[in-house]
């Protein structure tokens, strides 16, 4: 995304991370700002209705790899972001195992939205967690569950995932099913 009127220090284009999903008819971005906001998130929150941003993409890989495989989705803090895209995707009639475990220090963006789709959706599970010490036992129940016939989804903090991905593959996963978003700071 690049911001109008740019007048900040630094990279003037920053990767986000969208939230919604093109039925919805609106594109909603998730971030924080932490105690002190950067210039460029600055700019993006102190736009005015009717400025004109610039974007390109969707980019990565992070998308359902398939229709049946089981999926174990972890969120880290705003790395739940492209993960709501995600499950706002998902079909009604899913069969499909879909866990979702979603860590936050005391506030859960999305939560009641979460909660609303855990009890809408076929065969999705909504753990909410506010140690990640919870988040591994967890991942790690759930890697051992469904070892490699599920698909695991990471978003988060680049430290964050790099140690779930050496948890999920020291408990046997292949590094082919586990697929990262990682937030960079900007």
């Amino acid at each position: 995304m690049t911001l109008p009127r740019i007048k900040t220090k630094g990279q003037t284009m920053r990767p986000l991370s969208v939230a919604s999903i093109p039925s919805e008819n609106e594109v909603l971005l998730g971030t924080r700002t932490g105690k002190e906001a950067s210039e460029f998130k600055k700019t993006l929150i102190n736009l005015k209705k009717g400025e004109t941003l610039k974007m390109r993409g969707p980019f990565g890989i992070f998308k359902f790899q398939d229709e049946s495989s089981p999926v174990v989705l972890f969120a880290s803090g705003v790395g739940i972001t492209p993960i709501r895209a995600m499950l706002k995707s998902l079909s009604k009639s899913n069969s499909r195992p879909v866990h979702l475990v979603y860590v936050a220090n005391g506030y859960h963006l999305f939560d009641d939205e979460l909660l609303e789709l855990s009890q809408s959706l076929n065969n999705f599970y909504y753990h909410k967690l506010n140690h990640s010490q919870e988040a591994i036992d967890l991942m790690t129940k759930l890697a051992r569950e469904f070892g490699n016939k599920a698909y695991y989804f990471n978003s988060g903090a680049p430290k964050v995932l790099e140690s779930m991905k050496e948890d999920l593959m020291a408990n046997g996963i292949h590094k082919r099913r586990i697929i990262h978003d990682a937030f960079n700071g900007y």
